[in-house]
């Protein structure tokens, strides 16, 4: 059932992003050129797609998170991180498209903004699967080698 609310969920907000979008950051003069509509349009869709899986990891994965008794610093901050990585692509060329980025300070507002905390939120991601991989095989113990039989004469 609950696979059907996320997938349900996604789709709505997937088509529901692209007005949404374009109501929030309306498009400048010329922006974006008219052959490439077709392409932004189809770029669109899946910031659109990638905003709301960003949302329903955010409302879904934290009750799997607490049922698992795993919520430590590290797992708020690749939580927090997953979710940013999904979500911050629509708001990200939002600001693009609507011109706010056609002065380098623009530009470097926004890149400023949105690469430095996808950088970070990379880096927690990338720490705790290291810790999280580590973890696992502290748990398990050492596995033996397989070593291959060896044929005798």
């Amino acid at each position: 059932m609950a696979r059907y609310v996320v997938l349900a969920l996604v789709v709505i907000w997937t088509v529901a992003s692209v007005p949404i979008g374009l109501a929030l950051w309306p498009p400048a003069a010329g922006m974006p050129p008219t052959p490439l509509l077709p392409v932004i349009a189809l770029v669109s869709l899946f910031e659109g797609a990638a905003f709301a899986l960003g949302v329903v990891f955010l409302v879904f994965g934290s009750r799997v998170l607490r049922a698992a008794g795993r919520w430590t610093p590290l797992t708020s901050a690749a939580y927090a991180a997953i979710a940013w990585l999904l979500m911050s692509w629509w708001p990200h060329d939002g600001l693009h498209r609507s011109g706010f980025g056609r002065t380098i300070a623009g530009v470097a507002a926004i890149d400023i903004t949105f690469h430095t905390t996808l950088i970070l939120g990379t880096a927690a991601v990338a720490v705790f699967f290291i810790r999280a991989i580590r973890s696992s095989v502290v748990d398990s113990g050492p596995q033996p080698a397989a070593v291959p039989a060896v044929p005798t004469a």
